[in-house]
């Protein structure tokens, strides 16, 4: 791989793992810093990947493979677990808005 690609592709995934960090800490629901640092994941393990195709080293291909299978794992039991939260508890919402007393069904 040539220096300028390397070069290249090192600003554009810092750039990406900035925006994804922001995302991960600035949005206030569960499924949105989920989302966030799932993207931060893959832009590292990005990261990884053009380092060890610049030198060559193949054991970093093993680590990302790891790295890559342990955030979908967790990805998608965070998933679950919102989805669980949502057939327990209906009035679990995450929503930008509070609810308001309109909103509420008499009882």
């Amino acid at each position: 791989m040539s220096d300028l690609a390397t070069w290249i592709a090192a600003i554009l995934l810092s750039a990406s793992a900035l925006l994804s960090a922001a995302r991960a800490l600035r949005r206030c629901s569960l499924a949105d810093r989920t989302l966030g640092l799932d993207l931060f994941v893959v832009v590292i393990a990005t990261g990884v990947t053009v380092r060890a195709a610049r030198t060559g080293v193949t054991w970093f291909l093993s680590l990302v493979t790891v790295v890559a299978l342990l955030a979908f794992v967790a990805t998608v039991t965070i998933a679950r677990f919102l989805e669980v939260k949502k057939r327990v508890d209906p009035l679990f919402a995450e929503t930008d808005t509070p609810a308001t007393a309109d909103s509420e069904e008499p009882r």
